[in-house]
């Protein structure tokens, strides 16, 4: 009889094991549908519905499904980007990082939201961090010299670009290396182009602008209509603001005054000492939406007013410099100089003692 029971307890001990397995799989199975229908939204494109699948598997409650979980954060958080939904997108990744998770691509893709956003110091911390991980890609590098000279971290920027220009001349494909050798493209696919104009870019960021002229100079004969600009770019800040001017001033003319081109030029009159010519063109830039060229802008219109003899003018322009960039120590000392140097109403609407 012992034995009779043993056996009919063993018994109910598989059958209720048996059935809890049943229940696992099933359970189971409804997260991973719910997430493989989540992704074929997500390959069509249709956001909506792809997260929608995502949040519904995220409330199946399952052992061990921590990195399930993880895979629908990216899902999701990949989704709102593409939908430029910021904001939303960085939730998400801060629900990936209290789950302890962390890489490249997670700290790339955040310092990208908060950069579109223009929170450019948070965009920063993320693209720093993203740059310190193993296997950082020259992407990575060339995205945080961008955020750099947003910041005016000028060294820092060239310090990034060379190392990301460093890391792509290791990865770049025989035809294009070919290329870089003999200076002929033909024939080009747009991977091929891609990586020329990768090179091109962190070429000019790292400091080395004969180098970056030469890859425009090859871009410019596959019919790359900005080739010129970024050429003339190089030029100018190879010291070369003659060339540099013809070349800027003819890309003008056949394609209109543009931002990058207007500023460079007054970058060019402003090396040579012809502030009168520059500080129109210096207005006309500022008055454009290239956040990126604003505090270099500013400076110069400045600079350009104090050597014409307008001091007041200079005052205003560096006390509006200092209030948007406190750190720059160049901009305080300009500011400091120009309080000596302003008419007694300036310095009376001002506040300050002009020492008179």
């Amino acid at each position: 009889m012992h034995k009779r029971v043993k056996y009919i307890v063993i018994v109910a001990l598989i059958i209720l094991c048996g059935y809890g397995m049943v229940q696992f799989k099933a359970h189971h199975s409804a997260k991973e549908v719910l997430r493989e229908e989540g992704i074929r939204y997500y390959r069509m494109a249709k956001y909506g519905d792809a997260a929608d699948c995502f949040s519904l598997a995220l409330k199946q409650q399952e052992s061990f499904s921590g990195d399930v979980d993880k895979d629908i954060y990216f899902y999701l958080a990949d989704g709102e980007m593409k939908q430029e939904n910021y904001t939303t997108a960085i939730t998400y990744y801060e629900k990936l990082l209290e789950l302890s998770e962390n890489g490249v691509d997670l700290y790339a893709n955040l310092g990208i939201c908060y950069e579109q956003q223009e929170k450019y110091n948070q965009a920063y911390t993320y693209f720093n961090k993203a740059a310190k991980c193993k296997g950082a890609s020259s992407e990575v590098f060339y995205q945080l010299a961008e955020i750099c000279l947003l910041l005016n971290r000028q060294e820092e920027a060239k310090k990034a670009a060379t190392s990301g220009y460093a890391i792509l001349r290791k990865q770049i494909s025989k035809p294009v290396q070919k290329v870089l050798e003999t200076g002929v493209l033909e024939n080009p696919s747009k991977g091929q182009l891609n990586e020329l104009t990768k090179c091109a870019q962190l070429s000019y960021l790292s400091g080395d602008y004969d180098s970056a002229y030469s890859y425009y100079k090859i871009l410019k004969e596959t019919g790359n209509e900005t080739a010129d600009l970024y050429m003339g770019h190089c030029l100018a800040e190879a010291g070369k603001y003659e060339e540099a001017l013809a070349m800027l001033l003819a890309y003008e003319k056949a394609h209109g005054e543009q931002m990058l081109s207007t500023a460079k030029i007054a970058y060019c009159y402003m090396q040579q000492g012809k502030y009168e010519e520059a500080l129109p063109l210096i207005d006309k830039a500022l008055s454009g939406n290239e956040t990126a060229l604003v505090q270099e802008l500013l400076y110069e219109k400045g600079i350009a007013l104090e050597h014409t003899g307008d001091f007041d003018g200079a005052f205003d322009c560096f006390a509006d410099y200092i209030s948007r960039y406190p750190e720059d120590e160049q901009g305080k000392r300009e500011y400091d100089f120009l309080v000596t140097r302003i008419s007694d109403e300036k310095a009376a609407s001002a506040g300050v003692d002009n020492g008179n």
